[in-house]
């Protein structure tokens, strides 16, 4: 058995701005009263053709076993799939898969000794989220599992009931058929249900790889197609693994790619590429532009915007330059980027949209041939990163009080915020939602500990029954790895309070420590702040101003500077 190890800084998964698997208010008040009370009536799964599929043949029966713990995920070596181990036998598991692939696992009468997040080197689970949640009256725990397209599979019990096991069906690929049209060649690819195709080129313009994960091939064989075809030169078929097969093709030229999906076959279209004078170096992780004699196409005129939250790098070049690099998608899938694509935005202008699959960093810059973009790793580019969570969103209001909806002031905050650390440059800044957005609540710590190096959760106060109290307070949650950091969120929090108390002169409601989600379930230090109370007529109306919003999101920038003096970063 391979134990699963919890998720590092690294980032591995990318946060899915997806539908929440459980919705609460990560407020002082309303976590209180609704921590664990989650309802699988909620969960309405819909039917759609891309959903991964349960084949269990037969469903688990109850028992009435005593309380059990939840103590451990393997990856099995005689499979492909998942262990869930308890440390006695567990009495009922209740599956149920959502529309956006995610499989949720309820396990009643069953304490949650996991930690929250798991990294999964994996290409059928993209992560693995474990949280204990009430269950028919009692503790229980709730796994969910990020499946990817086109994977069938089981839920069963392990013969002594001390494990549940999800095992995943590998797909028998039946045939690998090729084909060429008039100015395209076409590859399908059909097997016992429809194959999820990973196609990538390898630096080397003459081969492409078509990856098929927990797939196993009927034959393996190579054809050579002599002169019949455009642009495809040999297919070649092996078995990679016993968890993935591989097309290798040989072709010429750089080539368009279309992949599409229909019943149980995948079929992939290749077709001259319409773009030019373009490459990406999946070595060095660099796209290079080549620049056009007589026309001005320097760093310094090119813009780069990070709309990281829409997982995506867009550069713009001064000038249509459509005629000189033509337009289309250049596939690249190399774990950094799935694609680029070659347009013109609304004013006429190149751009470049580089497609993450994962949120990265980017530089420009140039030499006299070409105009050159690098892609990084956010840790690899910035010595201090910092998340700003805008508490609520979407759908979640948060308090509303004197005219004020808490939603829109802690984006508000946290716009500015993140301005005033931009033009400083010595931090890094990205938020967890930059419009008014619905983020599951358990998505925010997760994300900010593979991206970050502190969290900071921006709220407004609110007491319905009390409009006399005001002030600020600051949370915070120990954690098992504060010592491994060698720093904690207790002396974050002292140091944000102690700031905004000063800048911004309220009332010190102190700092306390609180099991609220987004602080508890981070593995960096992290910080909920309540600024202020809406529900306090004097505190809402300075809230209200723009220039009391101003004052405190330069008191939290203070706060950030000042808690990166005490702690440097450590990265494991």
């Amino acid at each position: 058995m391979r134990p699963i190890r919890m998720m590092a800084a690294a980032l591995a998964i990318v946060l899915a701005f997806a539908a929440p698997v459980r919705a609460e208010d990560s407020s002082p008040a309303a976590e209180s009263e609704s921590e664990s009370k989650v309802s699988l009536e909620v969960l309405k799964p819909v039917e759609k053709s891309s959903l991964a599929k349960d084949v269990s043949e037969e469903g688990i029966g109850l028992r009435d076993y005593p309380r059990t713990t939840i103590t451990g995920l393997e990856t099995p070596e005689d499979m492909k799939g998942l262990l869930i181990r308890s440390s006695s036998p567990i009495s009922r598991v209740d599956k149920l898969l959502l529309d956006d692939n995610r499989l949720v696992l309820d396990i009643a009468r069953a304490d949650c000794a996991l930690d929250a997040v798991y990294e999964m080197d994996d290409p059928v689970i993209g992560s693995v989220r474990a949280e204990g949640v009430e269950l028919f009256g009692l503790p229980g725990t709730r796994v969910v599992l990020e499946l990817k397209k086109g994977v069938r599979y089981s839920v069963y019990l392990t013969p002594d009931r001390t494990g549940v096991v999800v095992r995943f069906q590998v797909n028998e690929i039946i045939k690998v058929g090729f084909r060429a049209l008039e100015e395209s060649d076409i590859i399908t690819v059909q097997g016992e249900y429809c194959p999820a195709l990973n196609v990538f080129p390898v630096g080397n313009p003459d081969e492409i790889l078509i990856d098929l994960p927990i797939a196993e091939l009927k034959e393996q064989s190579k054809w050579v197609t002599g002169d019949q075809f455009n642009f495809i030169k040999s297919v070649t078929t092996t078995q990679l693994d016993p968890e993935t097969a591989r097309i290798t093709l040989k072709v010429t030229g750089e080539l368009g790619i279309v992949v599409s999906y229909e019943g149980t076959v995948a079929t992939v279209k290749f077709s001259q590429a319409e773009y030019r004078n373009i490459y990406y170096d999946a070595q060095t992780k660099t796209l290079g532009i080549r620049k056009k004699e007589g026309r001005q196409m320097s760093a310094k005129d090119a813009n780069l915007f990070d709309n990281y939250s829409n997982l995506a790098g867009v550069l713009t070049l001064p000038g249509d330059f459509s005629d000189w690099l033509g337009y289309g998608e250049m596939m690249i899938n190399d774990g950094f980027l799935k694609n680029i694509s070659i347009g013109k935005n609304g004013s006429g202008q190149t751009q470049l949209s580089m497609h993450e699959e994962r949120i990265l960093a980017f530089s420009v810059y140039d030499d006299t041939a070409y105009l050159y973009v690098k892609i990084q790793l956010p840790q690899d580019a910035y010595e201090r990163i910092v998340v700003i969570d805008p508490g609520h969103g979407g759908s979640d209001p948060g308090a509303r009080a004197n005219g004020l909806v808490e939603k829109e002031m802690n984006l508000d905050v946290t716009k500015r915020l993140i301005e005033i650390l931009e033009k400083d440059g010595r931090v890094k800044a990205y938020a967890t939602r930059t419009v008014d957005q619905a983020v599951d609540l358990y998505d925010r710590p997760a994300w900010a500990s593979k991206l970050g190096d502190l969290f900071v959760s921006i709220h407004m106060n609110a007491m319905s029954n009390n409009t006399v109290a005001k002030g600020t307070e600051v949370f915070w949650y120990p954690h098992p790895n504060d010592e491994k950091l060698g720093f904690s969120s207790r002396p974050m929090a002292d140091i944000f309070q102690s700031t905004l108390l000063s800048e911004l002169g309220t009332v010190d409601r102190k700092v306390q420590s609180k099991r609220f989600v987004v602080i508890r379930y981070t593995t960096i230090p992290a910080v909920l702040c309540e600024i202020g109370f809406l529900t306090n007529k004097e505190e809402a109306g300075r809230i209200a101003t723009p220039e009391y919003r101003q004052r405190t999101a330069e008191a939290l920038s203070r706060a950030i500077y000042k808690t990166f003096t005490a702690y440097t970063p450590k990265r494991g």
